[in-house]
């Protein structure tokens, strides 16, 4: 007879998940990463508080330092989280929706130089209301990107500007305390670490911003592998990346942001390693331009298996804004995609719905934290 499947997961469980590799995780119980999280004894009331709660796609407002809510089938604003009185986000980056039916944000991008949070605060997933300063802060200087690994723990992409040779860090999934580097910095000669995934290899990739590539790690140990996407054309400036139903590398390049918007940037596909030439690009999914997409940011595959994207147009530094993060109001938006032919489908995110105002990495309720698919 054939146990029930939270009965074998609690059986591989029994250690801290700091000590179940996932490989041997997933071998135990024959199931796909995706499948690891919908069985953890924590998810067992996230599929109540969804029901209870309604369906959302959370964006991070940079300039408004706080994440705001939208109903996941119509893109209606619902509300914002990070107020000053709750939980103080300040340039908050990435955004994870996590195993235990919380808002994870990375707080503190660092880009002005300024003081405060280096952190990733923890927000009730219903509520919105701040729960705890989550990850130590005393180890990252620019959190960026945000996962959940199929071994339970807390993965932050820690990039600089101006201290480059940044790494991933892991944090307890439980506490929230330090565990290591996974990348060390300059791991492969990464510089700064912004977007990241784990792809249908179990690997994690992570965005080089500026080098324009895309950097492949050991699953399991974060050993460097390979540059997996080199510097071409098409890049310039690499923010988000997710892999696509296809199995193929979506990639985000933000543009001339730094210069005025006046490159209006695009989205990149690449073969993914299961393709006949791994990394190889493919095509520009997405144009510039093509429904108003200006330098994106965040991209996700979302209902319908359609791609969600960020789009902002920039503004002189001088006009106000974050330094070099000057946005034109009326143009901070998210914009949908036909998930098959890269084809503008519409507005999905209002013009500066909600008070948005330049929109970076995103989640829906529905996202898996390790591979950012969408699992309804």
């Amino acid at each position: 007879m054939v146990k029930p499947m939270d009965k074998q997961f609690d059986e591989v469980a029994k250690s801290s998940p700091e000590g179940v590799s996932r490989r041997e995780a997933l071998a135990r119980l024959g199931i796909g990463v995706v499948g690891m999280f919908l069985v953890q004894p924590a998810q067992a009331g996230i599929a109540k508080v969804r029901a209870t709660s309604g369906k959302y796609l959370l964006v991070s407002s940079f300039n408004t330092n706080s994440v705001l809510r939208y109903d996941e089938a119509t893109g209606a604003f619902v509300d914002k989280i990070g107020k000053a009185n709750n939980g103080g986000l300040r340039q908050p980056g990435g955004v994870i929706y996590g195993p235990d039916a919380s808002i994870y944000v990375a707080d503190g991008w660092e880009w002005d130089q300024g003081t405060g949070h280096k952190d990733v605060l923890r927000f009730d997933g219903v509520t919105g209301t701040f729960i705890d300063d989550f990850a130590d802060q005393n180890q990252l200087y620019s959190p960026r990107g945000l996962l959940f690994g199929a071994d339970g723990n807390l993965y932050v992409a820690d990039g600089s500007p101006q201290k480059p040779s940044r790494g991933v860090l892991r944090f307890s999934g439980r506490t929230g305390a330090f565990i290591d580097h996974f990348v060390t910095p300059g791991s492969g000669g990464i510089d700064d670490p912004n977007g990241m995934v784990f792809g249908p290899d179990g690997d994690l990739y992570v965005g080089d911003v500026f080098k324009n590539r895309v950097m492949r790690y050991d699953g399991e140990t974060g050993a460097f592998k390979e540059v997996y996407v080199a510097p071409v054309n098409a890049l310039n400036v690499i923010e988000g990346i997710t892999f696509g139903p296809d199995g193929n590398l979506y990639v985000a390049s933000l543009g001339d942001f730094f210069s005025g918007g006046a490159g209006p940037g695009n989205v990149s596909r690449f073969q993914g390693p299961y393709g006949a030439n791994p990394g190889a690009i493919i095509d520009t999914f997405v144009p510039g331009g093509s429904g108003g997409l200006c330098n994106p940011v965040g991209l996700l595959f979302g209902p319908g298996g359609d791609l969600f994207v960020t789009s902002v147009v920039g503004a002189p530094s001088n006009q106000g804004g974050v330094k070099g993060f000057g946005v034109v109001p009326g143009t901070s938006q998210v914009l949908r995609y036909s998930g098959q032919t890269g084809a503008f489908l519409g507005v999905f995110v209002g013009p500066d719905s909600g008070g948005l105002q330049f929109p970076i990495f995103m989640t829906f309720t529905d996202t898996n934290p390790t591979t950012l698919n969408y699992k309804p």
